[in-house]
């Protein structure tokens, strides 16, 4: 199993209170006649507590980053989404979230004492996708090719 311990992380937040939601906390709002889907307010709370507590990096991290987050929810019925930690340290850790290429969430239980730690570093290596994931995301098994079977004649197709 991977230990974040043995990493030197290039930062270390710890964010006190319940991590909210970003896919299960949208809510539609009209604005100029047309909807549109912001976040909820929990979600919104969420990151402004982000900003709040975590202090700015004098210099802010550059290039690739690894984002391990180990959050801690108060019962089992929160998904595990890190989506707004990424939101939240925006500004704070790295100038955009979209810097962050590998992202590493793990999920635990504190009734007493919800909170997040997300530890940052920069990677200077583009993640590759490994040889045996195709870019549909299947699996591809190490088989004998498949046989190809021809038709005997013009009316003996399968379908």
């Amino acid at each position: 199993m991977f230990d974040p311990a043995k990493i030197e992380w290039d930062c270390v937040f710890c964010i006190e209170g319940q991590a909210a939601s970003k896919s299960n906390s949208r809510r539609l709002v009209w604005t100029n006649g047309k909807p549109r889907s912001v976040k909820s307010a929990k979600a919104m709370e969420f990151v402004a507590a982000i900003k709040a507590q975590c202090q700015p990096l004098p210099v802010l991290l550059t290039g690739n980053l690894l984002l391990w987050s180990d959050v801690w929810y108060p019962s089992r019925r929160q998904d595990l989404d890190t989506t707004l930690v990424e939101d939240g340290l925006q500004g704070i850790a790295f100038e955009n979230d979209r810097q962050i290429t590998m992202n590493f969430g793990r999920k635990f239980i504190d009734r007493t004492y919800p909170r997040v730690i997300a530890r940052l570093k920069m990677i200077d290596v583009q993640p590759q996708p490994h040889d045996w994931i195709k870019p549909s995301g299947l699996v591809r098994r190490h088989v004998a090719p498949a046989k190809v079977i021809e038709p005997k004649d013009d009316g003996d197709l399968p379908f």
